[in-house]
């Protein structure tokens, strides 16, 4: 919806002599404009009042003053580098109107800017003229005509006039080109300029291409933007920087009327950040949560359960079954609106027990969500009623003033508060989106008081703007001074908001993510004393298992030893099975949330965008996505290892008409029962989604590649009893845990697989496949990885036990080949419970992707290479992975303390100091990372070793008293190469996989992962640490 006029054309200049002067700020300097940078000279304007917080400096200009200033630039170019007008203009435009690099790049690349801008090296241009030459055969239509007319540019490429004509109006006409368009001659580069086009078209056409060259010089330049209303001509000048739009709302008045933000070019949406805007934006498109939208149109009585519909603006509704008044938006009784204990507007979290209970953790997160959409969604269709009730009394003004002798001017009172109605709704409308995104914390409570205040004042100057037309002359007075209070709400929730985006908090540490890795880091920095504080992108805890919930979904570690050890935490809590599904993960997480009180220091829904480091401060500064600031002098990154999902591109997966999931985004609402699906992909995710959605489509292509070797998991539940006596030798078995290779209390048989006899070797096979887990991978001989004759009869076992539980031997040789595709556990080996007998299934075919490669979508389902009909599909599945290790860390903003963004610090390849640092980026550390045992062990523990290591490096740090420490580019030179020595007698270098990256096109390849195990990865590092070997530290 449209905001409407300032208010100040609602206001008199006496309405604000009563604010208090902390309404009124200095200038920010971050927002000064260079003129130059602009392209607009200084130009007298009207005094205008004091910038409030939430304002942004901002002029309009018309197409003729746009025009005037393009000449201007274009004059001075001209005279500054002795070239026609027309050769400026061609040169400024190829360089975006930035004089300045313009004149620098004259002076010192002349020739080749003059060639690169389409100019030939010899810019001078002579008066364009036709001409007749004798003998002339024009090369687009042959015409030899010897009266006929013809024109060339200096680059000599000459046709006849209609020829010219002709591809002119069409790059301009059809084509919308303007500043770039070349001579016709094949491969030539020269720009026709603007003397020879008007020579050469109609006036039509020269008045359409100058008017092209306008919008041209507008879309050019950052701080100048079209006004996007309907048929407006005007265009709007701010020197709002994109960086600083987390800083403010920069909200512009066209001269049209219409007011925008002129960061997303959307209406007003203040005091929400653009970001979030976009943010709330896409939320509310997810059926899943909309879905009960309806609800903020209709309700019944709190008292009679009559339903209502709500037909104004107001929220004080009155049943007219039973005379009830009541809320429309809490349903509260009206009577106890406006006191000090009663805040319609403030969402009041359930406390206590619910906390575990994942299903009523749900439940609550969509009232949480509803309780915001539809106070959002209500302004909205309230500010729309407001509107339509102003246009219908508009009548009765006219005939308010033939009964009262009231002026047409005494009546503007009327207008006036519909103004300001529509622009107080406008902006509670997006508190709603703003404060569903906020932390709870003091500034919060000052919002929603604002917030509320605002309410109470736009509900009272509602329900009095829908009073009879012949009671409004009476309330006149009283209606001005409400429409006046309503303003000046208006203002102060906005100026106290925009302030508040501008403050930055401090801390000692801050951490991204709040899965395992930074629970565990905040955990450890609280007992140390630290100030620490984590942002997290989702609206809870849990990282992976916050966004894993696909069918199926559940860890493929076992427990006990999948979770943390803080005795305070795994003594009131019992999985109730060897390996958890991720419901009961999430309920997990909140039992570690309800227990450690770690909801305080996190920041959800925030994603962070940047993360840049200030040489003069020695501090990080972290910014999120909704407006969040932070400093801090050290910055974990506690990320996913599995974060940002690969989508490989097929030809027209636009114009599926069925639906596409990838797992990591799976619809929560979604039903496969009966329904045709294709599954892409072999991996651990792949597998688990099969084994669920087998059972429930009417028909599943699994496709693959190569299979993967699963293991059986040994799925069971724990009983009580069990889960006592394992409690008691908890510390024991965590301690053994972290001094194994893998971080579970199990360890390879330490003899070769040819040391024994065939018979013997048979038998250990059976049983370490028997107990379930990684057991077969984790127990076996200790040169599986090292020697392919063992590996390949590692293999033939596997390749044995796999074909017995499969029933078709053309799935047989598909999901175990006579020969392996890769080395046995060189990469991931999913468990799995019943994935072989779901494949036995009549409606469950492998599509072997070697011999049928996907060649494109259809709007049904797919075609494949090799076979002549398209398959139809319901559902395409896209198990088809993710940009493992660093897909999160490049997705952040971060960067050196040289200002270049980590996606280009790595872009031949990554580099870490021990896998916890980095070179060029001081006092950073990262958890569960690349260059560490990361992939090759149990989650929880690498975790908590790294979050020692880590938190052990500050407090070190911090009590000699230094304040930085950065590894030398020597350092990761060495501890890359280190890791890369690892693997050279190994078999895992073979086999291409997420483990060394090489799943991701483009991306290199290189191993990721120190395999020597945990304890010699933890060793190394705490010599390293407490020497500070590698590293660099200043005072």
């Amino acid at each position: 919806m449209d905001s409407e006029d300032d208010f100040n054309s609602s206001m008199s200049g006496e309405d604000f002599e009563d604010q208090d002067s902390d309404l009124e700020i200095e200038d920010d300097s971050d927002f000064d404009m260079d003129q130059d940078d602009v392209g607009f000279e200084t130009q007298d304007k009207d005094i205008k009042p004091t910038k409030q917080a939430h304002e942004v400096e901002f002029e309009v200009f018309d197409p003729e003053q746009i025009q005037a200033q393009q000449q201007v630039k274009i004059d001075e170019v001209s005279s500054i580098l002795a070239l026609s007008p027309e050769a400026a203009a061609i040169l400024l435009r190829y360089l975006r109107w930035n004089k300045e690099r313009l004149v620098d790049r004259m002076m010192e690349q002349r020739e080749e800017t003059l060639e690169s801008a389409g100019l030939g090296q010899d810019a001078q241009t002579n008066p364009p003229k036709l001409q007749k030459i004798p003998g002339f055969c024009c090369d687009i239509c042959c015409d030899d005509s010897p009266d006929m007319k013809t024109f060339a540019m200096k680059c000599d490429h000459r046709f006849c006039i209609d020829c010219y004509r002709q591809y002119l109006a069409t790059k301009i006409q059809d084509e919308g080109e303007a500043a770039r368009i070349r001579c016709p001659g094949e491969g030539c580069t020269r720009i026709v300029d603007s003397k020879s086009l008007d020579l050469l078209v109609t006036a039509d056409l020269q008045d359409r291409y100058h008017t092209l060259l306008t919008r041209t010089y507008v879309d050019d330049k950052e701080n100048l933007k079209w006004c996007p209303a309907p048929d407006c001509k005007y265009a709007v000048q701010c020197g709002v920087k994109s960086k600083d739009l987390n800083k403010i709302v920069p909200t512009v008045h066209c001269d049209c009327s219409h007011m925008f933000c002129f960061g997303c070019t959307l209406a007003d949406h203040q005091p929400a950040p653009c970001s979030l805007v976009k943010k709330w934006l896409k939320k509310c498109e997810d059926d899943s949560e909309t879905a009960n939208w309806i609800s903020a149109n209709t309700k019944e009585c709190p008292k009679c359960v009559s339903t209502i519909e709500k037909n104004g603006g107001c929220n004080h509704m009155t049943c007219r079954k039973c005379r009830h008044e009541f809320c429309w938006m809490c349903m509260g009784v009206w009577s106890e609106h406006g006191t000090s204990w009663y805040n319609c507007n403030r969402f009041e979290e359930k406390s206590g027990s619910d906390a575990r209970d994942a299903q009523a953790k749900s439940r609550q997160s969509l009232e949480r969500y509803l309780h915001y959409y539809n106070r959002y969604a209500n302004h909205e269709q309230s500010a729309k009623l407001d509107k339509d009730i102003y246009l219908k009394t508009e009548k009765k003004m006219q005939q308010l003033q033939n009964t009262t002798g009231m002026s047409w001017i005494e009546v503007q009172f009327l207008d006036q508060a519909s103004q300001a109605l529509q622009q107080c709704r406008q902006v509670l409308k997006w508190t709603y989106a703003f404060a569903y995104y906020l932390a709870r914390n003091n500034l919060t409570e000052i919002f929603e008081d604002n917030q509320k205040d605002l309410e109470m004042a736009v509900e009272n100057l509602s329900e009095m703007f829908e009073k009879p037309i012949d009671q409004l002359q009476g309330l006149k007075v009283e209606m001005m001074d409400k429409t006046s209070y309503c303003t000046k709400r208006r203002i102060i929730l906005l100026n106290d908001t925009a302030e508040n985006l501008k403050q930055v908090q401090e801390y000692d540490v801050i951490i991204v993510g709040a899965g395992f890795s930074g629970i565990s880091t905040l955990y450890r920095l609280r007992k140390e004393g630290l100030k620490a504080h984590i942002f997290e992108s989702a609206s809870d805890f849990g990282g992976v298992w916050y966004w894993n919930r696909y069918p199926g979904a559940r860890v493929d570690s076992e427990t006990p030893f999948y979770q943390l050890n803080i005795p305070e935490v795994y003594k009131s809590w019992s999985f109730s099975k060897r390996f958890p599904d991720h419901i009961e993960l999430r309920e997990y997480f909140a039992h570690i949330d309800k227990t450690l009180d770690l909801r305080k220091d996190v920041t959800f829904n925030s994603k962070v965008d940047s993360c840049t480091w200030h040489n003069d401060t020695s501090k990080w500064s972290v910014t999120t996505e909704t407006g969040v600031k932070a400093n801090a002098q050290f910055l974990v990154t506690a990320t996913r290892l599995l974060h940002k999902p690969h989508l490989p591109s097929w030809e027209g997966q636009e114009i599926f008409k069925g639906a596409i999931y990838h797992s990591a985004s799976w619809p929560s609402c979604s039903d496969l029962t009966g329904k045709k699906v294709a599954i892409i992909g072999a991996g651990a995710t792949a597998v688990q989604i099969v084994q669920e959605v087998g059972k429930q489509a009417s028909h599943l292509a699994h496709f693959i590649r190569r299979p993967s070797h699963c293991l059986p998991m040994g799925q069971r539940a724990w009983t009580v009893e069990e889960q006592r006596v394992w409690k008691a030798f908890f510390p024991s078995l965590f301690a053994t845990g972290r001094n194994s290779h893998t971080g579970f209390p199990i360890e390879r048989r330490d003899q070769r697989v040819q040391d024994v006899s065939p018979e013997e070797r048979e038998a250990y096979f059976e049983h370490i496949w028997a107990t379930g887990a990684f057991h077969f991978s984790m127990l076996n001989f200790n040169n599986v990885s090292t020697d392919r004759e063992a590996n390949l009869i590692v293999y033939d076992f596997w390749k044995r036990k796999v074909r017995e539980r499969l029933t078709d031997s053309k799935k047989q040789r598909l999901m175990a080949p006579d020969e392996a595709t890769y080395y046995f556990a060189t990469k991931r080996t999913p468990l799995e419970h019943d994935y072989y007998e779901v494949l036995n299934q009549d409606n469950v075919e492998i599509v072997d992707l070697n011999k049928h490669p996907i060649t494109a979508f259809t709007e049904r389902g797919m075609r494949l290479e090799g076979e002549e009909c398209e398959r139809d599909f319901d559902v395409i599945v896209c198990a088809t992975g993710f940009d493992s290790f660093t897909g999160s860390l490049t997705n952040m903003g971060l960067r050196n303390k040289n200002g270049v963004d980590i996606k280009d610090v790595w872009k031949e390849g990554v580099r870490t100091y021990l896998g916890i640092t980095m070179n060029g980026f001081p006092n950073a550390f990262m958890v569960y990372s690349p260059q560490a045992p990361t992939a090759l062990a149990n989650g929880p523990t690498i975790i908590e070793c790294q979050c020692d290591l880590v938190v052990q490096a500050i407090v070190s740090l911090r009590k000699d008293g230094k304040t930085t420490i950065e590894p030398t580019q020597q350092a990761e030179d060495e501890w890359k190469s280190k890791l890369n020595t690892m693997v050279e007698n190994t078999l895992f270098p073979y086999t291409n996989s997420w483990w060394n990256t090489s799943n991701i096109p483009g991306k290199k390849a290189e191993n990721q992962n120190y395999i020597l195990g945990i304890p010699t990865y933890e060793k190394e590092c705490r010599e390293r640490l407490g020497k500070r070997q590698g590293f660099e530290i200043a005072a």
